[in-house]
């Protein structure tokens, strides 16, 4: 749902998804790995879309070609956003990449959101927030922080007795005090473009990762004389990051339940949602039941009053209303109506199956087309065929 935010108009996002992801012991980007059944990056841009935002510049370096390729493959299907792709050549720090992106920011661009790769669970209700506060106080930079009972990893924010933010201190350079501040940066900011690229020039790598923070700009607007604030996101669950695979776990349990929540207040039953498994891309029509133990996923669609499960599989197909499937496998099919599948069988893929047919158990059909009223019976394997006739046997 995209949120009316006029603020946003001038607004351009740049997306930081340039790092090696050591943690995630991958040869895939992490800005790229599957969350269910879409690289992550791409929940981040359907956020700034969310949010009113038209231009997004991803920065890319390591492996930058699959990260390109991907979302490139996704821009087919559901992008609504101008994308551009800017080179981080060498992985020298968060700072360091905003500095590749600036070139493909537009002159125009009034406000500056900057994410990391990695927060697949932000909205775009958490950053037209975000965006409304940073211009209509004037800031300078802006950050969304966030507070949890141990800071960790994370940078912590540092404030002024009036509430202003003095600096972000990363924790791996924080002394015991500053380790104990239980505000966090969530690494996503505001900026006012005119005062972040001279702020980006006077950064230098005097830390111990000998890195270009992002996190230094902060301290220098403020000591220039930069208005600098924050905004405290009440969830902290939406804008922690990815950095291994356990949390890239525990982050798509909680898009799973957003995903069938949504679906279940559309009008279809979920009789398990603990133990169903529906991708982000999926449509199901109303009354359609899904029982446990069921997976639908890619780009499948579901008509009206199917029964799907328990213990079915179902990827990149179509099915028609009435459709009734349990103890089976769909793979890049498409079923007519009234169609009965299952148990044990397995169907596809380039599979065209038609209306009111009934497939029985232990059968495999692929490459096929299958006429509609055919009776398919047990132990069946129709493979790369048109059937013309109404009733296949073993």
């Amino acid at each position: 749902m995209e949120i009316d935010n006029p603020l946003s108009e001038d607004t351009v996002a740049v997306i930081l998804a340039a790092g090696k992801s050591t943690r995630m012991k991958s040869r895939l980007p992490k800005a790229v790995h599957p969350l269910c059944g879409r690289p992550m990056v791409s929940y981040i841009i359907n956020a700034c879309e969310s949010a009113g935002i038209s231009q997004v510049v991803v920065v890319v370096g390591h492996q930058g070609e699959a990260v390109v390729s991907s979302l490139t493959e996704q821009a087919h299907w559901d992008r609504r956003c101008d994308i551009r792709f800017a080179w981080q050549t060498e992985q020298r720090g968060t700072g360091h990449a905003l500095m590749a992106a600036m070139g493909a920011v537009p002159p125009s661009a009034k406000c500056l959101l900057v994410l990391p790769g990695d927060t697949p669970l932000i909205t775009g209700e958490n950053l037209s927030e975000l965006i409304r506060y940073h211009i209509q106080n004037r800031n300078d930079a802006t950050l969304l922080t966030t507070v949890l009972p141990d800071g960790g990893h994370y940078g912590r924010i540092v404030r002024a007795d009036d509430g202003s933010v003095l600096r972000i201190v990363e924790a791996r350079d924080a002394d015991p005090d500053t380790l104990a501040i239980r505000e966090i940066n969530t690494a996503i900011y505001c900026f006012n473009p005119e005062r972040l690229l001279p702020a980006l020039e006077q950064i230098r790598p005097d830390n111990n990762q000998g890195e270009y923070y992002l996190t230094d700009v902060i301290e220098i607007l403020a000591k220039s004389g930069g208005r600098v604030g924050a905004i405290t996101c009440q969830d902290s669950s939406v804008v922690l990051g990815i950095n291994h695979r356990a949390e890239l776990a525990q982050v798509e349990t909680v898009m799973r339940e957003r995903i069938l929540k949504r679906f279940m207040l559309a009008g279809v039953t979920i009789v398990d949602p603990k133990n169903t498994y529906i991708d982000a891309d999926v449509e199901i029509a109303p009354d359609t039941v899904v029982l446990p133990n069921t997976h639908i996923t890619g780009r499948s669609k579901l008509a009206e009053n199917c029964r799907i499960g328990p213990s079915v599989w179902i990827a990149d197909s179509v099915l028609g209303a009435g459709v009734k499937a349990s103890f089976c496998y769909i793979f890049q099919c498409s079923i007519g109506e009234n169609t009965t599948v299952g148990p044990f069988t397995h169907l596809g893929p380039n599979c065209t199956v038609g209306s009111g047919v009934s497939i029985g158990s232990f059968v495999h059909i692929s490459d096929t087309d299958v006429p509609d009223n055919t009776d398919v019976r047990i132990q069946a394997d129709i493979r790369m065929q048109t059937r013309g006739d109404t009733t296949c046997k073993d």
